[in-house]
């Protein structure tokens, strides 16, 4: 991405910049999902999970005071606070954006909310929703493959947590 400039990209796609931008995002999401598999906890989560004392803290690993299955249970804490902060309820309906692998929309639809869930990757969503049927959640849960910005005018959405405003906003201005 770095060796295409603004210009080429202009020549390359004259109407459509966003074209090779959305191809090279895309590619990058798109590995295998047993090289995931390989090194991230039972949830395939690869954001920064939520380390309790039990594990050592956020130092665990330097104190070798961390044990198997660790990881899974800071990724486990990270979705739960992550739940607990958009104040999801039974009958509540979850847009999210970046399904990864299935587990944060897993997690709402066993609080009793309805996910729809959007994905670049092709490996993930196959993924996701394999894990989604095993869990019982086909009914409540829908992985789309599509961009963000791809989403239709009328799809409204109700209520963003405040302290994602300002996101929302440069989002806009980015977008």
């Amino acid at each position: 991405m770095a060796s295409v400039n603004r210009f080429s990209m202009y020549a390359i796609f004259p109407c459509r910049q966003h074209d090779l931008i959305s191809h090279l995002q895309v590619a990058g999401y798109d590995a295998s999902n047993e090289l995931y598999k390989a090194f991230l906890s039972q949830e395939m989560q690869y954001s920064c999970p939520i380390w309790g004392d039990e594990e050592g803290g956020v130092r665990g690993d330097l104190t070798g005071q961390r044990t198997y299955g660790d990881l899974e249970r800071a990724q486990e804490r990270k979705i739960g606070h992550i739940l607990k902060k958009a104040r999801l309820q039974p009958g509540h309906r979850l847009l999210e954006i970046g399904s990864g692998w299935g587990s944060l929309a897993i997690a709402a639809a066993e609080m009793g909310c309805t996910v729809d869930s959007l994905t670049l990757s092709v490996e993930q969503k196959t993924l996701a929703e394999e894990r989604i049927k095993k869990a019982g959640f086909e009914s409540q849960i829908r992985i789309h493959l599509m961009d963000y910005r791809n989403m239709l005018p009328s799809a409204r959405v109700h209520h963003v947590s405040p302290s994602l405003v300002p996101t929302t906003r440069y989002i806009r201005l980015v977008s």
